[in-house]
C-alpha cells in the first residue's frame, strides 16, 4: 500500500512537471516584423531549454496587444508606452494583459534625408511612421503630437523595411524605426548609405519634454559606429520594452519562463547585446513602481530571485 502511494505521488509529480513543459511548448508568442529585434529575440528564447513556442510575425506592439486581448497569443513583446495608453483606452487590456518581465529599452531611430537637420525640419515632409497596428506608429504619432508636428507631415504607413527602401529611393523624406539597437536591418546597410540619410537627434529642450520620472520614455545614446553608416554619437529617446502575457497564465508557468531566461543569460547575450540590459535591480525598481501592471506570479518570482542570478 505504501509503495503504491509513493508511486502515485511520483507519477503526479512527473505529470505536473511535464505539464509545465508541455504548456510552454504550446504557447503562441507574438513577436514583431522579420528582421526586427522583437522577432530576433523571440526566436532566441524559442531555443532555450524547455521552451518551444509558436513564434508569430506581427506588425508590433499594438497588434501584439490585440492578439493577447483576443486570446490569439499567450506571450508578446510590447512597448510600455503603448501598453499604458491601451490600458487607459480599454480597461480589458489592463485587466487581461500583465507584464512578466521588463527586458530592454528600444531606441527611437528617426532616419532622415541629409537635407533635414532637426525634428522641426520634418514639417511639410513625407514621413514613414509604421504600419497600422504597429508600436512604431503609436510611438511615432505620440512623439510627433508632442512636438506639434502630427498635422504638419504627410504620413506614410510603410513597414520599417519598406520605409528604408523608399528613403533610399528618395520617395520619402524620413522614417521612424522603434527597435532595440543594433537593429538587424540597419546593421545590414553598408557604409555608403550615409550619403543618403542620417539619424536625427533630439535637442535638450525636446528631450526634457519627453523624459520624466514616471514616464514611459528615457534618454538614450546611440553610440558612434553602432551601424556601419553611422559615424556620430547622438541623443535619442528610448521606450521600455516588456515581455507581457495573458493574466490567466499560471504563476508556475510564469516563474518557469522568468527563471529560464535568467539561467540562460550567456546564450541570450550572444544572440543580441540588448540582453545586457537585463538587470534584476532595475526590474525590481520598475515592479515596485508599476505593481498593478505586473503578473502576480512574475512579481513574486522577481523578488524571490537572488541578485547573482
Amino acid at each position: 500500500m505504501g509503495r503504491s502511494f509513493k508511486f502515485i505521488v511520483f507519477f503526479l509529480f512527473l505529470s505536473l512537471s511535464f505539464g509545465i513543459v508541455y504548456a510552454l511548448s504550446g504557447l503562441r508568442f507574438a513577436s514583431g516584423f522579420l528582421g526586427g529585434t522583437y522577432n530576433q529575440i523571440a526566436r532566441t528564447m524559442n531555443h532555450l531549454p524547455g521552451m518551444s513556442f509558436e513564434v508569430l510575425e506581427t506588425k508590433g506592439s499594438t497588434e501584439n496587444i490585440n492578439l493577447l486581448k483576443n486570446s490569439q497569443a499567450d506571450l508578446a513583446f510590447v512597448q510600455l508606452d503603448v501598453l499604458i495608453e491601451s490600458g487607459k483606452d480599454d480597461p480589458a487590456v489592463g485587466r487581461d494583459i500583465k507584464i512578466l518581465l521588463p527586458v530592454y529599452r528600444e531606441e527611437v531611430h528617426i532616419l532622415a534625408a541629409k537635407t533635414i537637420n532637426s525634428l522641426q525640419d520634418l514639417k511639410g515632409k513625407k514621413v514613414a511612421i509604421g504600419p497600422d497596428g504597429s508600436g512604431t506608429q503609436a510611438t511615432a504619432l505620440s512623439i510627433l503630437k508632442k512636438l506639434k508636428l502630427d498635422k504638419e507631415i504627410s504620413a506614410d504607413n510603410s513597414s520599417a523595411e519598406a520605409g528604408l527602401k523608399k528613403l533610399l529611393g528618395n520617395q520619402i523624406d524620413a522614417v521612424f524605426i522603434i527597435a532595440g539597437a543594433p537593429v538587424k536591418i540597419l546593421s545590414e546597410l553598408n557604409e555608403n548609405t550615409s550619403e543618403k540619410f542620417h539619424l536625427l537627434p533630439f535637442s535638450k529642450s525636446e528631450m526634457r519634454n519627453f523624459t520624466s520620472r514616471n514616464g514611459a520614455y528615457s534618454q538614450m545614446i546611440l553610440r558612434k559606429n553602432i551601424y556601419p553608416w553611422h559615424a556620430e554619437r547622438i541623443e535619442t529617446l528610448a521606450v521600455e520594452s516588456v515581455l507581457a502575457g495573458k493574466a490567466s497564465l499560471s504563476d508556475g508557468m510564469v516563474a518557469t519562463i522568468i527563471n529560464t531566461i535568467f539561467k540562460n543569460q550567456v546564450e541570450l547575450y550572444m544572440s543580441h547585446e540588448k540582453w545586457t540590459e537585463l538587470e534584476l535591480s532595475f526590474i525590481r525598481k520598475m515592479a515596485r513602481r508599476r505593481k498593478i501592471l505586473f503578473h502576480p506570479g512574475a512579481y513574486e518570482t522577481i523578488f524571490k530571485m537572488k541578485e547573482t542570478n
